[in-house]
């Protein structure tokens, strides 16, 4: 969150997050809902908040996160 703060503060447009090593391969959709999701949730909320835009990148294994990243806000 710092992070977001400080990207933020210097009226970035974007903010990106790169989600390499947050797919299905590395996480159950137990322990992403557990672990990764509440953290990304409240960065996406914060970044929204400002008015700016949130780029969530995730290449592969993704789809069974689907109804998770649109609970979230995350749109393609």
């Amino acid at each position: 969150m710092a992070r977001i703060e400080l990207l933020l503060e210097e009226d970035v447009d974007v903010i990106v997050h790169m989600a390499w090593y947050e797919t299905s391969d590395f996480w159950t959709l137990a322990n992403y809902r557990r672990l990764p999701k509440p953290r990304l949730t409240r960065e996406i909320e914060r970044v929204y908040q400002a008015g700016k835009q949130f780029r969530y990148i995730i290449t592969k294994a993704w789809t069974p996160y689907v109804p998770d990243l649109l609970d979230m806000g995350l749109t393609a």
